[in-house]
């Protein structure tokens, strides 16, 4: 801080041991610092000389201009604004002036920085970048210009929000007085999320050896949500999958399931051997609700697994293997029947009898080629164990009505469908 210097002249007179002062009239003064230039809120205080000689009159201090310049009663004068004032002292009547100029802050580099370096953000989202101030000289009424380097990715406003517009990279540039600071811009993918994701069907029927590619269907279409699926099957012995593909390895039925996101679907894969060569295999029931059924092939469910079955018909049909198919059945207060062949009815119609156990096996050259499986569906017990070549299927003496059966041939040594 500069100090008020008093400069004077002084004459002593000296008379045996006493000093007699004598004082001088005062004929003016003067400021030591004529133009005074201040930054804003920066003080100092003023240097006034007097003469000829020092003088103990009080200092009245003026300033033209209060809002650029003020000046105390000690002479310390403080720069407010950006501007010129004059300041007067005066002391017995004699006056001089002095001119001071307040000039803005020239700040340093250092003395601003960005909220943020680097910001991502998501499509259509908005996100905030502030000037941060590290001077006492700078507030954050300071002017800022913000400016974007490409206003297709994103947008920034006088406030620095900034809008992101499309996905890429962007550099913001805030502006304060003659400093540039900037913030670069990573504009991501809008996020869109899964919700669920299914399969066409509930159910594929495949044949054993055969394949399918399962597609999986995403709501909503567009998700942004990695696509990255895990595959599971219940029962891999009947069926496999892998990325989506399936194939078909056993006779039976297994649950394919897929996972993405932490979203699942699942379908049922039922899988049938393949068709036999050289011969058809076809059967039908007669149960006590609709009487005869339409004819179904290998594998296949005669019946409704709810009506009682009192009749049986079984055949092969375009046989150029050679041999037969012989077949009996167990009926209510009957007992089991002489066996008959190739679409020979087997059971009793119109006479409220329910079948209850039935027995098949092949004759001849087919016998020679192919086993004959077959499994019956059983009031109150359901699907019973498959049984082959002429073992009983059903529940003999148990008064408990047959309702569906299924019927299969399979290759000589091939194992049999315990799944299916």
């Amino acid at each position: 801080m500069k100090k008020i210097r008093v400069i004077a002249a002084v004459c002593c007179v000296v008379m045996g041991m006493h000093s007699i002062v004598s004082l001088a009239a005062l004929n003016a003064i003067h400021f030591v610092d004529k133009k005074i230039i201040l930054m804003e809120n920066e003080t100092m205080d003023l240097e006034l000389m007097y003469d000829p000689q020092n003088t103990n009159d009080a200092i009245q201090w003026k300033t033209s201009d209060d809002t650029v310049v003020c000046v105390d009663n000690s002479g310390k004068i403080t720069a407010k604004s950006v501007g010129k004032a004059t300041i007067t002292a005066i002391v017995d009547g004699k006056q001089d002036t002095c001119d001071v100029t307040v000039e803005k802050n020239q700040v340093s580099q250092q003395d601003i920085k960005l909220s943020k370096e680097i910001l991502e953000i998501e499509e259509g989202k908005t996100a905030k970048i502030t000037v941060i101030y590290e001077s006492e000289n700078m507030t954050d009424q300071e002017k800022v210009i913000w400016t974007s380097s490409d206003e297709s990715i994103a947008k920034v406003s006088s406030d620095g929000t900034v809008t992101a517009m499309a996905q890429g990279r962007v550099i913001i540039t805030a502006q304060a007085d003659n400093q540039k600071k900037t913030c670069e811009v990573i504009v991501k993918e809008k996020v869109i999320a899964l919700k669920s994701i299914s399969f066409e069907k509930d159910e594929y029927k495949l044949k054993k050896g055969q394949q399918i590619r399962l597609e999986v269907n995403y709501n909503p279409e567009n998700t942004t949500t990695e696509k990255k699926a895990q595959w599971g099957s219940s029962n891999e012995a009947v069926a496999t999958v892998s990325n989506g593909v399936v194939r078909a390895v056993g006779i039976g039925e297994t649950v394919i399931t897929v996972t993405v996101d932490g979203k699942e679907a699942i379908c049922d894969i039922v899988v049938q051997k393949r068709p036999v060569s050289g011969v058809k295999l076809e059967y039908e029931t007669y149960d006590s609700e609709n009487g005869w059924l339409d004819s179904v092939g290998e594998g296949e469910t005669a019946g409704t697994d709810a009506f009682r079955v009192e009749a049986v018909r079984i055949r092969l049909n375009e046989n150029k293997i050679g041999g037969g198919i012989r077949y009996s059945a167990y009926v209510q207060n009957v007992g089991w029947q002489s066996y008959v062949a190739n679409g020979v009815m087997a059971g009793t119609v119109e006479n409220n009898q329910r079948l209850e156990a039935i027995k098949i096996y092949l004759t001849g050259s087919v016998a020679s080629k192919y086993d004959i499986y077959y499994r019956s569906h059983v009031e109150e017990e359901g699907w019973l164990s498959w049984a082959k070549n002429g073992e009983e299927s059903g529940s003999e003496g148990l008064d408990k009505e047959l309702q569906a059966i299924q019927i299969i041939l399979l290759e000589k040594g091939s194992k049999g469908p315990d799944n299916y």
